[in-house]
């Protein structure tokens, strides 16, 4: 999908769309006033709304279902089918499981990647110091993979510092408290809705030092931790996989390229605010511009290689898969 406004594309974002319009806390008058809900439909806009984004997301995720397991070779529908854990799990089910994995990785991870590049253009000692561990470790003959992970602790300090940064869900998911609780001298009554406020936890100097710098270092005391998945039982399931998934992208961008501000004709740098996210549910840096070059023509090399390779093995685990469907 190179272009970025393919149909498959535009679903997803609809989807992601939805999704945080419905979750933002204060969109639904029934947030505040449960006893609402007891409305009939036909008195109740929140549940006609639902019923909608419900069906298309239904309609969208079936239709990607049937599409995958009718289609030639390796994809994760079909993966995720042949599993034993899957076997009692309806079609409908199937579809959105799979739909899921698609959807968090089109708006919080994308986020944690603009929120990255946006970082390296504001703090350019970072690219540097994350470029010397890389060339240290790794070397320019390859690629950084999952299994150099233990050895770049300054890139895995760079997802940590990102989720503390600038959280992709700033003002956290709304909690429901179980039973009456009290905080600080304040009661909190069973069934109130409790928000995390990411936003002021992550920047508090007591906690983080100069908390508006992106400092990865700090993360060198593993006292420290950051909430950028959330909290306890409902906190983010898909956390360790966007963890491992942000370090090997954020470890080959430095591997591979040089991050630097935009320029215009004249020569003039095209300057960003880091400071300009858009609000909501979800919090993205708005729109920025940047220059992304590779360091060496080695690389470009090494990167085709590797993209060459990636398809290899992609045929393969198709023809593996055929054989077994067969």
């Amino acid at each position: 999908m190179p272009r970025g406004d393919e149909e498959d594309v535009v679903a997803v974002d609809e989807i992601t769309e939805n999704f945080l319009y419905s979750a933002r806390l204060g969109t639904w008058i029934v947030d505040s006033f449960p006893f609402l809900n007891y409305l009939p439909t036909f008195m109740a806009p929140w549940k006609r709304i639902g019923d909608n984004f419900y069906n298309w997301a239904e309609k969208m995720h079936t239709f990607n279902r049937n599409e995958a397991l009718q289609r030639k070779g390796w994809n994760w529908t079909k993966e995720i089918a042949r599993m034993k854990e899957a076997q009692n799990v309806s079609p409908l089910e199937l579809a959105f499981m799979v739909g899921f994995l698609y959807e968090a990785g089109s708006d919080s991870t994308t986020i944690a990647l603009e929120v990255f590049i946006l970082a390296l253009l504001k703090h350019p000692e970072v690219l540097k110091r994350g470029q010397e561990e890389l060339d240290r470790v790794v070397g320019p003959d390859r690629l950084p993979t999952f299994d150099d992970k233990d050895n770049l602790p300054y890139i895995r300090h760079c997802v940590d510092e990102v989720l503390r940064w600038r959280s992709p869900s700033a003002g956290g998911v709304p909690h429901v408290v179980e039973e009456d609780d009290e905080y600080m001298g304040y009661r909190i009554p069973k069934g109130a809705i409790v928000v995390g406020n990411l936003w002021s936890i992550h920047q508090d100097p007591e906690v983080y030092p100069n908390p508006t710098k992106f400092m990865p270092e700090r993360w060198d005391d593993e006292e420290n931790v950051h909430y950028g998945f959330g909290f306890g039982r409902r906190a983010c399931p898909g956390r360790h996989i966007a963890s491992n998934s942000l370090f090997v992208n954020y470890a080959r961008i430095l591997w591979g390229f040089n991050v630097e501000h935009a320029k215009n004709p004249d020569g003039t740098v095209i300057p960003v605010d880091e400071w300009n996210m858009t609000q909501g549910f979800m919090s993205r840096p708005v729109r920025y511009k940047a220059s992304i070059t590779p360091r060496d023509a080695k690389r470009v090399e090494v990167i085709n290689q590797a993209w060459k390779g990636a398809e290899v093995q992609l045929q393969d685990m198709s023809k593996i898969l055929r054989m077994e469907d067969f």
